[in-house]
């Protein structure tokens, strides 16, 4: 168990676009105190903020394997960022991307030229 608390943090954070700071900063605490904890032996109220924090359930951060998926997705774009295993998402954002460059009059074989998308 020592490190699959640390593991299964650390991959939340990333899985919805978040630092670990930036978790710490939601718990209210500092970020060397999230670390010693997630690093060291939690208590039961600290690993019950960490789940509430990230949504998620106590459960998850006690699981030996973390799930992988076919997909996994980081787009940037016009400062916004998707962080996806989920086809529906991502697809979802890139067709909002498509019909903003839609509207500014830029077409795909623009994109397409462009990124050298095939």
């Amino acid at each position: 168990m020592e490190n699959n608390i640390s593991k299964a943090v650390r991959f939340q954070c990333r899985k919805q676009g978040i630092t670990m700071r930036q978790l710490a900063d939601k718990m209210q605490i500092a970020p060397e105190s999230l670390s010693r904890a997630i690093n060291g032996n939690p208590t039961l109220s600290t690993i019950q903020c960490i789940a509430q924090n990230l949504n998620v359930e106590v459960s998850s951060l006690f699981q030996t394997q973390l799930a992988r998926t076919d997909l996994t997705a980081i787009v940037v774009w016009r400062g916004k960022t998707l962080v996806t295993d989920d086809i529906n998402s991502l697809i979802d954002f890139a067709t909002d991307i498509k019909n903003a460059l839609q509207s500014e009059e830029i077409t795909e074989n623009d994109i397409n030229e462009k990124y050298h998308v095939k």
